[in-house]
């Protein structure tokens, strides 16, 4: 290649005046114009480059101010692109060598220069230097960058580019600090490839993040290989880096969208955009298209979207719908298609132009849904309507103000008036004068666009009379959603008790509350192990009912593996730790092998701090899980598809702002887009139901990487208030950060929830009415019954002969039956919380001997025994003398009850280290294994009905057993049939007196 005929400069770097002149004349006799320069000093050669332009320079590696191959290395750094051409003494050629693996051009020994050889290096030289300079030009346009590690010195060259890309300055970076800004998940790969390339492997060829000074991550694609010396060794690393990152992100999107669109549960096409017959050609279809028409996508591509058409197609519709493409309209439409098979389909769609970079028209995308079911559901409204009329229940409409506007039949049977007398009057005549009250919370209920479900009250009859009624109101909108009135339906319940009332209307609010849902119920014994599903089981987990078991082992064997533990850890924690609510997510394994995710709720339930019950909801979250990961793994939402998402969406900048908000989200709550861009939930928040500073907090905590929960209390903008449950998660939205908010209604399931807390509260209200019952009573029966046992008792001194034995059967009875009414009052006592104890240290020898002495004269009338045996030292507990007493007597009278031979024995032994024990042993006809575990229940006996051999209530060993817990202390039975039976009470015991106590039953 032929050098410029411009003057060409050379600087001369030579401090020998003899090297100078050789190396000057050869240059003087060369053909090319050259201008030289020459410098003795290294010092005074950087500054010359400091204000001049040279070509070339030749540089003696001795110096007065600089020696060997630093001296080449500080030339390159002040020569900046200018190529450096090294001079060498006759025994020097390996350190020539050296300096061109050190960045010179070429090398000259002194003592070969001539005309030909320095024209040669020269021409070389500059033509090289001027190839590099272009070289890094296009690099820099290409954005491409290099770089040069020198393994034996430890130098590292980077380009302006490399740095540029890396974000550093000009100063000098180590390979660790480059190595620290290596993301931390791809620097193994990086040294690996590394190490590849220094033991002649291959080259280097990796992507890595980096991260810069300003805290920016970028993604760069380095290339590179090792140099080798004559004996094998690497001495050199070089390469190119490459900033990819947003080649990564449009990858990374294109792959998000492709996902996206394949894994839509709408039907997607995507036609070309040609509209002459036979029309636009199918490009592209997704699964869901195939799954709603029958047709695989072998099958349509290529064809006109008119194969899906039939009789039933509004051909009409398909002219606007043509129109429309022909503008380049967004179109939306309904009308009947067909599938495969050739059954029909409504479908509702929407067809939107895609343009290119010019604005032409490339394509059309549509999306389409399956919409029949819905129709369906409107026929039915219709001929709903049309049953109203002949219902038996009063169905009316009024005003806001109460004004009657429609009656039907069933009203005028209900209240007797007829639609002429009626309409165009107040509600209020129908209202009895006590119930006035009721009419402004109805209608307050309705203006808040509350519905009133299945009220019981009392309204009034034309003639008068009252009704018993069950009422649901509900608001009647317009067309623009406004409240302009309600609904009643009222049905006549006087002739139901109250209670099955009650159960059937909860049975009605619940069902309907599971159907709008979508919910499955469960119910799990504990004690059992039982486990009972609602009806729609089946079709959450995709069995047939003859498939699921019952039990809690045979849900688990449904539960995906990966959620196993995490599930079964959730639910014993529950148990041990004695919560109320837990709540869990995870995957089943359905027989069709798709994943499906289950949320499930519920409610414990305790007796004596035992779990017993369990019951809740499960409900299907696939959709809205599938709904979470496509917003969290995508960086630009695919508009379409996020628009048609049926459930409410928002997207919140890091300080809670809605950046974005899709329609269903709208529709909840009724604004506008423009209205909430920019706000934040205290918008949307109900006054004095929320923590709204707390709300703003999970969704700092989201924006962290936590994900979040939360029920919260909204407002729509017509001002109607209803609960639902928030999913807060980390996404990206275009590029950025955000925090995505998943909102599901959950009126329904508060509802539910309402009335299990509600049917509780009644059941334990009945048992406090009957608690408070029998103590009421109790004086009304002991009265005449303390008179009979008395007077029965005077007439036993005064009447001899036959009669004597009718006086004596009445004392007997009386006395019997105030028994059983002091032993129901007593547990009734016990169990209201109403019996007071005194513990207080109590000799327990002397109230035994009391007691066992009160019982000698029944033990001798049945020819047993009745035998003590203590301690030699004074026994002491803590306790109360009248409740141990009370405990004593029950059980010597079982004891006396049920011994017909052999004898009794009552025993006071220590117990541990701080118990005493008082043992009754008889040898009586014993307890079966059975009913040992009932022994102790109220109102239960071994033998039962007529025909049982032994008298008794049932409630002796339940009181006694309250009795002896109430004084800290426990009691247990060992028996065996016809063999006798051994009851222990063990008490507190105590040696000294210390300060009186009072416990109280119940606390």
């Amino acid at each position: 290649m032929e050098l410029t005929t411009d003057t060409l400069t050379v600087l001369l770097v030579e401090d020998d005046d003899v090297d100078a002149e050789a190396a000057m004349r050869p240059l003087r006799r060369m053909d090319s114009a050259f201008t030289v320069v020459r410098e003795r000093r290294l010092e005074d050669a950087c500054a010359y480059l400091e204000t001049a332009r040279v070509d070339l320079v030749l540089l003696d590696l001795g110096l007065p101010d600089s020696q060997g191959l630093a001296t080449l290395d500080r030339m390159r750094a002040c020569a900046g692109h200018v190529p450096v051409a090294v001079l060498t003494g006759r025994q020097d050629e390996a350190l020539g060598m050296e300096a061109i693996r050190h960045g010179a051009q070429d090398y000259l020994t002194k003592h070969e220069l001539t005309p030909r050889l320095l024209a040669r290096v020269v021409r070389y030289a500059i033509e090289r230097g001027r190839s590099q300079e272009r070289l890094a030009r296009a690099q820099r346009i290409a954005g491409l960058g290099n770089w040069e590690h020198d393994l034996r010195r430890g130098d590292i060259y980077w380009s302006e580019q490399t740095l540029r890309i890396f974000g550093w300055g000009d100063q000098p970076i180590s390979y660790d600090a480059f190595m620290a800004a290596v993301h931390p998940d791809d620097r193994a790969e990086l040294r690996r490839q590394r190490e590849r390339a220094l033991t002649g492997e291959g080259p280097i060829d990796a992507r890595y993040r980096f991260r810069r000074p300003d805290g920016t991550v970028c993604v760069v694609h380095q290339q590179g290989e090792a140099e080798f010396d004559e004996h094998g060794r690497p001495w050199c690393l070089s390469g190119t880096v490459l900033d990819i990152t947003e080649q990564v992100a449009r990858e990374e999107k294109l792959q998000l969208l492709a996902t996206s669109v394949a894994e839509s549960q709408d039907a997607i096409i995507i036609t070309d955009a040609d509209l002459e017959r036979p029309g636009p050609r199918i490009v592209f279809v997704n699964e869901a298209f195939t799954r709603m028409t029958g047709y695989t996508a072998e099958e349509v591509v290529g064809q006109s979207p008119r194969l899906l058409q039939g009789p039933e197609t509004d051909f009409a519709m398909l002219d606007r719908l043509k129109g429309a493409l022909r503008r380049g309209e967004t179109f939306e439409g309904e009308t009947t298609n067909y599938r495969k098979d050739g059954t029909p389909y409504v479908v509702e769609w929407s067809i939107t132009p895609v343009r290119d970079d010019a604005g032409t028209i490339t394509h059309f995308v549509s999306v389409q849904r399956d919409v029949t079911e819905r129709r369906v559901a409107e026929e039915h409204r219709a001929r709903l309507a049309a049953i109203v009329e002949s219902t038996d229940d009063a169905i009316f409409s009024k005003t806001l103000d109460g004004i009657i506007t429609s009656w039907n039949a069933g009203a005028e049977r209900l209240y007797g008036y007829t639609a002429d007398e009626i309409i165009g009057q107040s509600v209020l005549q129908l209202f009895p004068p006590e119930r006035r009250e009721e009419f402004d919370q109805i209608v307050a209920s309705v203006r808040a666009g509350e519905p009133v479900k299945q009220q019981e009250t009392v309204r009034a009859h034309k003639d008068g009379s009252r009704l018993e009624v069950a009422l649901t109101v509900s608001p009647i909108r317009d067309r623009k959603e406004a409240i302009v009135g309600a609904s009643v339906i009222a049905r006549d319940i006087s002739a139901q008790k109250a209670m099955e009332r009650a159960h059937r209307l909860s049975e009605a609010r619940l069902q309907l509350a599971l159907e709008a849902a979508e919910m499955v119920t469960w119910d799990w014994d504990v004690v059992t192990g039982t486990l009972h599903y609602s009806e729609n089981v089946y079709g959450l987990f995709e069995l047939a009912p003859d498939e699921l078991g019952d039990t809690l082992e045979d849900f688990l064997a449904l539960v995906h593996p990966d959620d196993l533990d995490t599930v079964a850890e959730r639910i014993w924690t529950t148990l041990k730790e004695g919560l109320q609510d837990f709540e869990y997510e995870y995957r089943t394994r359905p027989p069709s092998g798709k994943e499906r995710w289950v949320w499930t709720r519920g409610r414990v339930f305790y007796e004596a701090g035992r779990p017993v019950r369990a019951i809740g909801t499960s409900f299907d979250i696939t959709a809205r899980k599938q709904a979470e990961q496509a917003l969290q793994d995508s960086e630009a939402s695919y508009r379409n598809l996020f628009e048609s998402v049926r459930e409410a969406i928002f997207i919140h900048d890091r300080a809670g702002r809605f950046i974005d908000v899709n329609p269903s989200a709208l529709d909840m709550y009724g604004y506008e887009k423009d209205e909430l861009q920019g706000q934040t939930p205290a918008l949307l928040a109900a006054p004095g139901k929320n923590d709204v500073e707390e709300a703003m907090a999970d969704i700092q905590r989201a924006f962290a990487g936590e994900p979040q929960r939360l029920e919260w209390w909204g407002r729509r903008k017509s001002g109607e208030v209803f609960p639902h449950e928030v999913l807060l998660s980390k996404g990206h939205y275009f590029g950025e950060d955000v925090v995505i908010a998943t909102v599901r209604d959950i009126t329904a399931q508060k509802e539910y929830e309402q009335a299990l807390i509600e049917a509780k509260e009644s059941a334990e209200e009945m048992n406090r009415l009957k608690s408070t019952f029998l103590a009421n009573m109790s004086h009304e029966i002991r009265t005449p019954l303390t008179s009979i046992i008395g007077f029965a008792e005077l007439l036993d001194e005064e009447i001899e002969g036959p009669q004597n034995e009718f006086v004596d059967l009445i004392a007997r009875g009386g006395r019997r039956l105030l028994v059983t009414l002091n032993s129901v009052l007593d547990l009734s006592r016990l169990e209201s919380g109403e019996m007071t104890i005194e513990r207080r240290p109590l000799r327990l020898q002397p109230v035994v001997e009391q007691v066992v002495q009160s019982f000698a004269k029944e033990a001798d009338r049945k020819g047993i025994t009745l035998e003590t045996a203590f301690p030699s030292e004074p026994t002491y507990a803590l306790t109360d003398e009248g409740a141990f007493t009370r405990v004593l007597t029950n059980l010597l009278s079982n004891a006396i009850k049920f011994t017909a031979e052999g004898g009794i024995v009552v025993r006071l032994t220590s117990h541990d280290d701080d118990q005493v024990a008082v043992q009754v042993e008889d040898t009586g006809v014993g307890i079966s294994t059975a009913f040992l575990p009932h022994l102790f229940d109220e109102f239960k006996q071994e033998s039962e009905g007529n025909s049982r051999a032994f008298e008794g209530t049932g409630l002796g060993l339940s009181i006694t057993k309250r009795l002896v817990e109430l004084m800290e202390g426990t009691i247990t039975v060992d028996s065996a049939k016809d063999e006798g039976s051994t009851f222990t009470v063990c008490l507190p015991s105590t040696s000294t007196a210390p300060a009186r106590r009072t416990m109280q039953a119940g606390s």
